[in-house]
Formats: structure tokens, sequence, C-alpha cells
């Protein structure tokens, strides 16, 4: 048995190359005062059965906006191409002997950070994927 999670991530990261935002995995370095996108919280479970081990396995994506403008409108584009981009018709492609079998969206959330100086509007996207070792 492997740990699934060190052969998703890079696969996240390919899946979003072409989003046209930096991606980063955990935090967001301090140097960024632009927008980003944050590969977050990886939780998983596995089973074994005869066939071998199944995982199930739920990534958190946080878009983070950071503008001038007041509104949603940037996040939840930026939102409509990451599901693009990952979905049950486009699984991340992970090695390591995993295989991707089942993708879905199990939730969508609009964060705002609002400040004097930075406003920043958040989307939360979790993923749930079903993976087997091959």
């Amino acid at each position: 048995m492997k740990d699934v999670s060190q052969y998703l991530t890079p696969a996240y990261f390919t899946a979003l190359s072409s989003v046209g935002l930096p991606i980063y995995d955990g935090m967001a370095p301090d140097t960024e005062k632009g927008s980003y996108v944050l590969i977050g919280e990886i939780q998983s479970s596995q089973q074994m059965d005869k066939a071998g081990y199944m995982f199930t396995v739920n990534v958190l994506l946080d878009i983070c906006i950071k503008n001038g403008n007041f509104g949603f409108y940037d996040a939840d584009n930026y939102a409509n191409i990451i599901c693009g981009l990952i979905n049950s018709d486009n699984q991340p492609s992970t090695s390591g002997n995993f295989q991707v079998v089942r993708t879905s969206l199990l939730s969508s959330n609009r964060l705002t950070g609002l400040n004097q100086t930075e406003p920043t509007f958040r989307r939360l996207l979790r993923f749930e994927h079903s993976i087997v070792q091959i």
C-alpha cells in the first residue's frame, strides 16, 4: 500500500496548469500579492478487497481572488474553469500505479475576506475521487 496523496497532488498541478493562476500546495508564500489557487487539505480512506486497494480521497481547492472589484465574478469564472478541468470526464492522471475511476464535486462554497486594504473573494471546491491501486 502507498500514500495516494503523494501521487494525486502532482496530478492536480498538471490538471490545473492551464487555469492561468499560480498553484500552491498547502499555503501560498508571503510574497504572493495576487490571486492564486491553493491545493488544501487532502483526506483519504483506504479499503482492501480481493482485487486490491481502493481509496476514497477528498481534495479541497481554495480559489483566492484578490482585486479591487467587489463581487464573486472572477472567483466564479475560475471555479467554472477548474470544474471543466477536473470532473468525471477529465479524471486527474496519477502515477505510481494509481488510477482515478470516479470524480465528483462534493461542495462549492463562497467565502469573503473583506478588509479595508485588500478585498478577497474565495471559492472552495471539494472534489471526491475513487482511486484504485493497480
